[in-house]
């Protein structure tokens, strides 16, 4: 049996015991089954860590977007070899140049089993003040654990 920690945000810590008020017993909040984790992720809460990425992502949080993927997880890009492992992720956010300020706008996210694909726009200014717009598409697959196994992202830029 597998176990995972659910001491991370984007995880749910459910509860055993009537609906009544009486004495309820937490499930361990160190370690729970995974399997129980699965069952209890729904498409609110995959919806829920998809948008949560976004919001660390806008916040230059990078040590909290990591704490959504998986320690091998794997993020492929447009003409990048693929990035694997979270700290290899991690090292290629912090890699990017400084910007003053970015924000993602989701137009549309659709949740199927364990698959998110999410479509929108990234606005994002400069240090020296320039602004661009740019269209996205990215694909997830979630883990058992509530978490990000794989990560693929697209860019709406012209064909040349």
């Amino acid at each position: 049996m597998h176990f995972v920690r659910t001491d991370e945000p984007a995880l749910h810590r459910p509860l055993i015991g009537d609906h009544h008020g009486r004495s309820r017993s937490v499930v361990s909040r160190e370690f729970i089954p995974e399997t129980l984790v699965a069952q209890t992720m729904n498409r609110s809460h995959l919806d829920d860590v998809v948008r949560t990425y976004y919001h660390r992502v806008d916040a230059d949080d990078i040590d909290g977007m990591m704490l959504l993927f998986e320690p091998d997880s794997i993020y492929d890009r447009p003409g990048q070899e693929s990035i694997v492992g979270r700290s290899a992720i991690a090292e290629f956010y912090r890699s990017q140049p400084a910007i003053r300020s970015r924000r993602h706008s989701i137009t549309s996210l659709i949740v199927e089993g364990f698959e998110v694909a999410v479509h929108g726009t990234a606005d994002r200014t400069t240090l020296d003040g320039q602004h661009s717009t740019i269209g996205f598409a990215d694909f997830f697959t979630v883990s058992g654990t509530g978490r990000f196994a794989y990560r693929r992202t697209f860019f709406f830029v012209p064909f040349a």
